[in-house]
């Protein structure tokens, strides 16, 4: 009887050591998979997953920056529940912290819970002003940006043929991320939303250019100019009325900004010498016709003022002074608006 009771005693020693096993096991699985690294840390920071990257490696790299405990507490975790999504992991930016449990942050990487940086480009902006625009996003430098917007190849491959992407990066709000976005994919975004906002918005683009007496290309440049002469929406049409009306019969455009985008290192003091100088190929009051290319980069109301003019005899425009023009037919009338607006000015 005394063996007997001495067994049953050993066998609950032994059962209760088993269940506290479990218990333990279990209790250490959910610290593994469950637990943060550290629940006061929720300053979020930056995790790249490059292009290729697998669970292994992603895993990895996350114990590598502090993220996690040990590289398995998220890989195992995968394992485990046997997602699908692990087998396609998508590259990018990702904002975690070691607030985050594994189990957390495995769900953000495998869903493609991306961080994207937003980038906008205002109508009018150059070249020039968005490979520092693109700089600044932080996904790459200056230089990458400058290289890839003087590049004659990544012209060529977007079906640019004037030697410049001015006129043809769309003014629009766009999201971009490491890794995958390189100053190429970028403009390439750019190009192609230019594109395709055209052929939704304005169909019939390529007949509505011959309509008017100018090529697509000659529409854009038209365009560039009209956008950096006024930013009221009301004049757009009686600006490209006033150009349309003087490429008619073959007077210079006398466009100051196509001067301006002309002259390198411009100082914001234009000269009555800077109007006269033959070099400056842009300089429309002493070339007629429209500069060689693009001087900005328009927004799509802009391009379609251009092909729907006002329909005026206006030949001249003045500034008001308070962003808008005064409008004149004749010379004559113009004389008399600059010096009631010089005038204004002085006082």
């Amino acid at each position: 009887m005394h063996s007997l009771v001495k067994f049953f005693a050993s066998f609950g020693l032994l059962v209760l050591a088993f269940l506290l096993g479990i218990f333990g096991t279990y209790s250490w699985l959910q610290t593994s998979f469950h637990s943060p690294l550290a629940r006061s840390e929720t300053e979020e920071r930056v995790f790249v997953i490059e292009k290729n990257d697998n669970l292994k490696v992603v895993s990895e790299r996350l114990e590598e920056q502090d993220f996690i405990r040990a590289w398995w507490n998220v890989y195992y975790l995968s394992v485990i529940k046997g997602d699908e999504r692990s087998d396609r992991i998508l590259p990018g930016e990702y904002k975690l912290s070691a607030s985050l449990a594994p189990d957390e942050i495995l769900e953000h990487i495998l869903s493609g819970d991306v961080f994207y940086r937003v980038l906008t480009i205002p109508e009018g902006k150059t070249v020039s002003d968005i490979a520092k625009l693109l700089a600044e996003t932080g996904i790459v430098s200056l230089e990458e940006a400058e290289k890839a917007l003087n590049s004659p190849q990544l012209m060529y491959s977007n079906g640019i043929r004037n030697g410049s992407f001015e006129g043809y990066l769309f003014p629009e709000t766009y999201k971009f991320t490491k890794p995958s976005d390189t100053a190429e994919v970028m403009i390439k975004k750019m190009v192609e939303e230019g594109k395709q906002r055209i052929a939704r918005e304005i169909p019939d683009f390529n007949s509505m250019s011959i309509n008017v007496g100018l090529t697509p290309q000659q529409v854009i440049t038209l365009a560039s100019i009209v956008e950096k002469e006024t930013g009221k929406a009301e004049e757009r049409q009686l600006i490209a009325s006033v150009f349309h009306n003087r490429l008619r019969i073959g007077m210079p455009l006398q466009s100051d900004p196509t001067v301006i985008y002309g002259i390198k290192d411009f100082d914001g003091n234009l000269t009555k010498a800077h109007l006269q100088d033959k070099s400056n190929s842009y300089n429309t009051y002493v070339h007629p016709d429209l500069p060689p290319t693009q001087i900005c980069n328009p927004g799509i109301a802009a391009i379609q003022a251009v092909l729907n003019p006002a329909d005026t005899d206006y030949l001249y425009f003045v500034s008001k002074n308070d962003g808008s023009h005064q409008f004149s037919s004749s010379y004559k009338e113009h004389r008399k608006a600059v010096r009631e607006y010089q005038k204004k000015k002085k006082s």
